[in-house]
C-alpha cells in the first residue's frame, strides 16, 4: 500500500483555499479592470459548461478536469495569462465541489460577486472595484 502523506484530504483541501486566494488576488492586481471582468465572465461559462458536462451520461469529473487541464496547458504555452488564471480557478472550482472544500469555493464565488457580468446593471449600493 502506497503512503500518500502530505496529500491527504485535508492536505488538499486546505491547498485549494490557499490556491484559490492567491489566483483570484493575482488577477486582480495584475490585469486591468476590462480583462478581469472578462475573466470572471469566461470563468462563468466555463462552470456552466462544466456543469452541462457533468451532466452527460458517462461523463465523470475527470473527464470534465482532463479537457481542462489540457487546455491550461496549452495556455500556459501559449502564456495567455488571462486564460491560464481563468482555467486555474475553473480547474480549482471542480476539484473543491468534489472535495467539498467551502473555503475555496467561498473565495470563487466572492471573486465572481465583485466582478459581476459584463452588461449587467451596476449594483447602487457598492462602488466600481
Amino acid at each position: 500500500m502506497a503512503i500518500r502523506w502530505p496529500f491527504t484530504r485535508a492536505y488538499e483541501v486546505a491547498k485549494l483555499e490557499r490556491d484559490a486566494v492567491y489566483v483570484c488576488e493575482d488577477a486582480e492586481r495584475r490585469f486591468p479592470v476590462g480583462q478581469v471582468r472578462a475573466l470572471a465572465d469566461a470563468l462563468r461559462a466555463r462552470l456552466e459548461e462544466a456543469d452541462r458536462r457533468l451532466g452527460q451520461p458517462n461523463m465523470t469529473r475527470g473527464n470534465v478536469l482532463a479537457e481542462l487541464r489540457s487546455l491550461h496547458r496549452e495556455a500556459r504555452r501559449g502564456r495567455r495569462d488571462r486564460d491560464l488564471s481563468e482555467l486555474t480557478l475553473a480547474i480549482i472550482r471542480i476539484k473543491a465541489e468534489a472535495l467539498d472544500a467551502g473555503g475555496a469555493i467561498g473565495a470563487i464565488d466572492r471573486f465572481l460577486e465583485c466582478w459581476p457580468q459584463a452588461g449587467a446593471p451596476p449594483e447602487t449600493d457598492r462602488p466600481e472595484p
